[in-house]
């Protein structure tokens, strides 16, 4: 198994997890850098980029999450790492949230569970260079648009402002403040009938609202025209109703339980169409020609028989959420929410119930499939058909 093609840099205190950690990535044959201490990692950074980033938690006269903060400051677009223990899992979580760190080994892992791991990370960092994508932002590290209400919230997360703060951050826009209690108040999170978004923030977790904030911030800074924003509403539709139905999913069957990590995958799991009407207009148009003369064919589906799928909305909502620090679980369920089946070890029971949700928003919008077919091509989530029909539909 070999990855020369991906660089990767190591910090770690030598640590007896971290040198199996270590010892583990050399078996994997990436090009790797291993940084004799912290300030030569710091030096190291600013001289190239890496592919993946792996630092341990605790490190000599800093941490490891200070660490990955500068590392995303230079180049968001690298995977980065953090092998910590349980005893560091809340501090570690709240990283990833602010998205500092893309994911997290557990350092009491067995060697083959991180092997698995970092192949697979390798694998979808592999999976996503796409050059027209890459070409709307020519290599920069930030989005060609401003999107100031999810930017202030993320520094009011990063800069750890209390809650007040950061609900006062979105509670401002009218709109936003909408959107956040309407899903607060939806039917999965049936037991809230608040109009506080600080209490919203409390019911829901950051992550949900983070979520519903940039999808909120891409509608007001892209200028869509009538058309676009009558589509963008109908993703943000599907994209609710598709997280509920993952949530839904995941009380059912307890092989996909859910955390703050992942629990509003569903939400901006479409992103890339949002993307793609902008950026990409001329194959948006095609895609949405061919749909109207289909009108029982999926979206993705319609990528396909169109001849749009070099820059399929799956591949195009995985990059820049990417690019944006948004985790693991994040990255992969826009990027194998059609095709579960490519989804890493790590996050696949998350994305087999999150296929599955949005295959069932789909045939509740009218669009030809399959539940059985659905149902089949999932190896851990192990649904019956019937039971995922009877699921209700959230409340209007």
């Amino acid at each position: 198994m070999t990855h020369p093609d991906i660089s990767l840099l190591i910090l770690c205190n030598h640590s007896r997890a971290c040198m199996d950690v270590k010892e583990v990535l050399g078996s994997l044959c990436f090009d790797m850098t291993i940084a004799a201490n912290t300030e030569e990692a710091y030096d190291l950074l600013t001289k190239r980029n890496f592919d993946i980033i792996v630092s341990e938690f605790d490190l000599d006269g800093t941490d490891g999450i200070k660490f990955l903060q500068y590392a995303a400051s230079l180049n968001s677009f690298s995977t980065r790492l953090i092998v910590g223990s349980s005893t560091n899992e809340d501090t570690i979580i709240k990283a990833i949230i602010k998205g500092i760190a893309c994911a997290y080994i557990d350092s009491s892992s067995n060697r083959h569970l991180i092997m698995s791991k970092l192949a697979d990370m390798a694998r979808v960092h592999t999976s996503m260079d796409n050059k027209r994508i890459r070409q709307i932002h020519n290599g920069s590290n930030s989005f060609p648009i401003v999107m100031n209400i999810y930017e202030s919230l993320m520094n009011a997360l990063n800069n750890d402002l209390p809650l007040t703060r950061i609900a006062q951050t979105v509670s401002g826009d009218v709109t936003l403040t909408s959107k956040i209690l309407h899903v607060a108040n939806s039917a999965f999170y049936g037991s809230f009938a608040g109009t506080s978004v600080e209490k919203a923030i409390i019911f829901m977790g950051l992550n949900t609202v983070k979520d519903i904030v940039l999808m909120h911030s891409l509608a007001a800074n892209l200028n869509m025209t009538a058309e676009q924003n009558q589509y963008f509403e109908a993703t943000v539709k599907h994209s609710v109703e598709t997280n509920y139905y993952l949530n839904s999913i995941s009380h059912i069957y307890r092989e996909c339980s859910l955390s703050p990590l992942n629990n509003s995958v569903g939400i901006i799991h479409d992103i890339g169409k949002i993307i793609q009407l902008v950026f990409f207009p001329l194959e948006f148009q095609s895609i949405t020609a061919y749909r109207a003369e289909n009108p029982d064919t999926d979206y993705f589906t319609c990528e396909k028989e169109s001849g749009n799928f070099s820059v399929n909305h799956a591949e195009v909502g995985a990059y820049f959420l990417k690019m944006w620090n948004f985790n693991q679980y994040a990255v992969e369920s826009a990027l194998f929410h059609h095709t579960p089946e490519l989804a890493s070890a790590n996050t696949k029971a998350c994305v087999e119930a999150l296929f599955l949700a949005n295959t069932l928003a789909d045939i509740r919008d009218g669009y030809d499939l399959s539940l059985e077919e659905a149902v089949g091509r999932c190896t851990i989530v192990k649904a019956d058909p019937s039971v995922l029909m009877n699921i209700e539909p959230p409340r209007r």
